[in-house]
């Protein structure tokens, strides 16, 4: 789970890059809130916490469609957001297979 925390913290700074670049009065706080949320569960994530990284899993599907939702019409360059995106859904993909095969791996041993 430790290479999702990172993907996560990842996630993170692609938020506070997309921040400086739309502006503090463009995006308020609303730019930073998902910032320190990703950090706060890329810190559950490095403490293996289950829970954690169901929720995460589930925050970030509806922030990959949040995100492309975004393009075109954000102050935050394109190129940015479809950085997000993408990262957004590698996460969600490295989530769901630590998820469903890390107790059937175990038991397999």
């Amino acid at each position: 789970m430790r290479l999702a925390a990172l993907v996560m913290l990842a996630i993170a700074g692609l938020h506070l890059v997309s921040l400086m670049l739309a502006g503090p009065l463009a995006a308020g706080l609303a730019g930073a809130l998902p910032a320190v949320a990703a950090v706060a569960v890329a810190a559950g994530l490095w403490r293996g916490w289950r829970w954690v990284a169901w929720l995460a899993l589930l925050g970030a599907i509806v922030a990959f469609g949040a995100v492309l939702g975004r393009v075109g019409v954000s102050p935050v360059p394109d190129g940015v957001l479809y950085l997000l995106a993408i990262a957004y859904c590698a996460f969600s993909v490295m989530s769901f297979t630590l998820l469903w095969w890390g107790p059937r791996a175990r038991r397999a041993r």
